[in-house]
């Protein structure tokens, strides 16, 4: 039989992590290693969503540029969340 009061709940603690809207400049990619950044969240031009991230005209990109960009993410173990 335990003795004391316990806690009507279990508490985990987790590391912290951030979503961080995209940036254009993949040289920015590689110091989000010093952060706690989960995933780079982008909306694309003409998405239609409720992600508080602005639809720039700058992340225009072409596929190719996008696919680059996606696995410069991967390298760096952040996960790319991208409205289209």
């Amino acid at each position: 039989m335990p003795t004391g009061r316990q806690a009507p709940f279990r508490c985990h603690t987790r590391p912290t992590k951030f979503s961080l809207a995209a940036t254009t400049d993949p040289e920015l990619i590689p110091a989000l290693d010093a952060y706690p950044v989960d995933e780079v969240t982008a909306n694309f031009p003409g998405a239609v969503s409720a992600v508080a991230v602005p639809a720039h005209g700058d992340t225009n990109w072409a596929e190719a540029d996008l696919r680059s960009y996606i696995r410069l993410l991967d390298r760096h173990g952040l996960s790319p969340s991208i409205i289209f």
